[in-house]
């Protein structure tokens, strides 16, 4: 398959926002990534989304193929969609190169089987509520959403209600036991 492929877990799949796909279509045979419920994110809207951690299990992403011809501006595209000013926050792998990360090694491997030119996705770093760069435990995340007040806990329900359903971690485990907050 030519093109790049633009990696997902989470609001990028129902949200598209001005991200541009090539068919619109979303394969849900991505590579295995770490990814967790741990970066307060959306300047102060309060949402706990997905990011990749390294102490996360391995969860099956999504993946579609970019509208965008370039690596530059397939990235810049993620870029204005995840709405970051650091165009070092969206990752990529140019198949055939040497993988540096083990994110890297991961889909590396996956690329032989499902044969993307090139490979890009959010790299943005976990982030507590106090925007510190750190993946809260699970106890943290829970009384992080119940101190929200209802119109932000609204917000972040939909958020991980939303997530796809695939991507089964532990803290969206404790979440769906503690609100009842369950995939959609």
């Amino acid at each position: 398959m030519k093109g790049i492929a633009v990696i997902g877990w989470g609001s990028l799949k129902w949200d598209q926002g001005c991200l541009r796909l090539a068919d619109g279509k979303w394969y849900e045979d991505g590579p295995q990534l770490p990814v967790e419920f741990a970066r307060v994110s959306d300047n102060g809207k309060g949402r706990l989304t997905l990011v990749i951690t390294d102490s996360a299990p391995p969860q099956k992403t999504l993946w579609a193929f970019s509208a965008e011809d370039t690596i530059e501006g397939a990235r810049e595209n993620l870029r204005k969609r995840e709405k970051t000013p650091n165009i070092n926050d969206i990752g990529y792998w140019p198949t055939g190169s040497a993988p540096e990360s083990e994110i890297e090694r991961t889909i590396a491997k996956w690329c032989v089987v499902s044969r993307p030119e090139r490979v890009i996705w959010t790299a943005l770093p976990p982030k507590d509520k106090d925007g510190k760069e750190r993946v809260m435990t699970a106890d943290e995340a829970i009384t992080y959403l119940r101190s929200l007040p209802d119109s932000v806990k609204e917000k972040a329900r939909e958020y991980i209600e939303k997530a796809p359903k695939q991507i089964d971690t532990p803290i969206r485990r404790r979440i769906e036991n503690e609100f009842g907050w369950y995939p959609k």
